[in-house]
């Protein structure tokens, strides 16, 4: 039995993959599926599966070494999170050998677990590569013979589409103060209060930050060989899944990864490339990040509510009646419909935006086609505070030679 971990990265096409392509290869009976998304969302519906229940009696307490090792290392702020993860990864592990799930007729030996986290949480994270490593080594010792799918999109991109997760998160602010340089990042640490008693300060919005020095993808595809064995590893890059002319080659790449034999997976790539194409999978607007007149109109409606005192709650509002009967469903969105003040929520307008074909979303972006170049106008303001942004990232990629095929890095990565 062979057990794969999607660690990332968020933004990568992770949504995707696992809402999508990985289900797929589960319906079609190649790998079994276990994720942390803790999201019935993101299961899209085409496939008729619901995410499995997490067993809540069955997660234990990580031994004190990987708990020492996290506490050293890790912010305090992420450790409640990855070490959640780690022990109900810990716990699928043991399960899933203890009842033999992968060695049904039904499945392959071949088991998934997926979470964006088990790369490293880049937010308010002073120094990537330490946490980073210690997440990485993490992994190995609770799955020491685990292969790993690591996805990857060029940094710039990547802290584009992170600023973008900030404002669908209604952390709002721009991009200057969302990506920060070394001299913002040392004052940040004189008035440090992750370790404050308070828990006003505790959650403090601050935390949504992020500090680009250090995003070395060399640096943790050579971790991940010395730590797994490259044969062990799979490195793909957004960018390429998301290339037309290179799709089916990286879906093929992928799914042999899985022990598929090389003419199955020919045929597989090939079907999955038609059927997404059939039924316009890569049209779905699932996860998609807002479009720049979009994200420049969440700061107007955003002073709209601040200056009426408009309030509305983050989450999604609960359900007015609660109850199994088959008719509630349709009559609880009506009441919602009715009421909608009283029941709309941020994750429901950030659902209507993040949607390019919602009827509301066209009519933004038709009143404000002037700012179609918003985002790039911000990240020109962002980067005149570094001193050579793009060619630090440069220098950084140009080692991914030593550790991959050129063939395989796509052209933006290496401008030189």
């Amino acid at each position: 039995m062979s057990i794969f971990i999607h660690t990332g990265l968020a933004k990568c096409a992770s949504t995707f993959m696992q809402a999508v392509f990985f289900p797929y290869l589960e319906k079609e009976k190649k790998i079994k599926i276990y994720d942390f998304f803790g999201d019935e969302n993101f299961a899209l519906p085409c496939f008729n599966r619901k995410m499995e229940a997490e067993d809540k009696d069955i997660i234990e307490s990580t031994n004190q070494e990987i708990e020492r090792i996290i506490k050293n290392n890790l912010h305090i702020n992420e450790i409640d999170r990855v070490l959640s993860n780690l022990k109900r990864l810990n716990d699928i592990k043991k399960k899933t050998l203890e009842n033999g799930v992968a060695n049904t007729e039904n499945h392959k030996e071949s088991i998934l677990i997926g979470c964006k986290g088990f790369s490293w949480n880049n937010w308010a994270c002073f120094d990537h590569k330490k946490m980073f490593l210690n997440v990485a080594s993490i992994l190995k010792k609770i799955i020491p013979e685990a292969k790993i799918i690591f996805i990857i999109r060029h940094q710039i991109s990547y802290l584009v589409s992170q600023y973008k997760s900030s404002i669908h998160q209604r952390c709002m602010q721009d991009m200057n103060s969302f990506i920060l340089n070394s001299e913002e990042i040392e004052k940040i640490k004189k008035k440090d209060f992750r370790n404050s008693s308070d828990p006003q300060q505790k959650n403090n919005r601050n935390m949504s930050w992020i500090y680009p020095i250090g995003y070395d993808y060399a640096y943790m595809i050579e971790n991940y060989y010395k730590l797994f064995g490259k044969k062990n590893c799979l490195v793909l890059f957004s960018e390429n899944l998301k290339d037309p002319e290179k799709q089916e080659e990286q879906y093929f790449k992928l799914i042999k990864f899985f022990g598929v034999e090389e003419s199955e997976a020919t045929k597989d790539a090939k079907n999955f490339v038609k059927y997404t194409a059939r039924v316009g999978l890569f049209k779905l607007n699932s996860n998609v990040s807002y479009v720049d007149e979009v994200l420049y109109f969440t700061f107007i409606f955003e002073k709209f509510l601040k200056y009426f005192g408009i309030k509305i709650p983050y989450a999604y509002a609960k359900n007015p009646i609660k109850s199994n009967f088959i008719f509630m469903k349709p009559i609880n969105k009506i009441i919602k419909i009715v009421f909608f003040p009283k029941y709309i929520s941020w994750l429901k307008i950030r659902e209507i935006l993040q949607n390019q074909n919602h009827i509301i979303t066209k009519i933004i972006k038709i009143l404000f086609k002037n700012k179609k170049n918003f985002l790039n106008n911000e990240l020109i303001k962002t980067k005149k505070k570094f001193s050579d942004l793009d060619n630090y990232f440069d220098e950084l990629n140009y080692k991914l030679l030593d550790l991959l095929e050129e063939s395989e890095i796509p052209k933006n990565f290496l401008k030189k």
